[in-house]
């Protein structure tokens, strides 16, 4: 089965759908490709998707991704020490501990970690003064899972590519 590429806004709908109907077990890695553009490699309980974006740095990336197959090859590139990525919850006191921290150029550490200890949570069921978003991991792995990883990539450049152009502001990647 090939995959199909799909909009950028198509996978964030269907991933935020599956993140919240289990929050457990996701991962976020993004990095540059050799080619150029930016990676963003998300993984949860059903599923890998990568997307390829004209850059990682800006707020509203242009960007074409698939669902990939080979979940648990891409789950041995991320350390089991990291925390899942998700949603979590901050309570005032953590918030106040956070804002003291950083005024006073104070590790973070701790709070971080207990932050991420907790477990994340459904974005429509999350309550409280904040939320922590993570993590996100950036990785300059440049290899491939597979092989059909790689002509995954190379469908989803020229894909970009051509979406970009048809934008009006394809031409530079060529």
């Amino acid at each position: 089965m090939r995959a199909k590429s799909r909009s950028l806004e198509e996978i964030m709908i269907e991933t935020q759908r599956t993140y919240d109907e289990d929050p457990r077990g996701w991962g976020i890695s993004l990095g540059m490709g050799k080619d150029g553009y930016g990676n963003i490699f998300i993984s949860g309980p059903k599923g890998l998707w990568q997307i390829k974006v004209d850059s990682i740095y800006k707020p509203k990336p242009i960007g074409v991704g698939a669902r990939v197959g080979a979940v648990d090859e891409f789950k041995k590139l991320i350390s089991k020490k990291i925390p899942s990525y998700g949603f979590r919850p901050i309570n005032e006191d953590q918030m106040s501990r956070l804002r003291e921290g950083m005024s006073r150029h104070r590790p973070l550490d701790e709070i971080v970690g207990e932050i991420l200890s907790a477990k994340p949570s459904p974005l429509g069921k999350l309550r409280g003064p904040g939320i922590v978003q993570g993590p996100i991991i950036h990785s300059n792995f440049h290899g491939y899972i597979s092989s059909k990883q790689k002509e995954l990539d190379s469908k989803l450049k020229r894909n970009l590519d051509k979406l970009l152009f048809r934008e009006g502001i394809g031409g530079m990647h060529y």
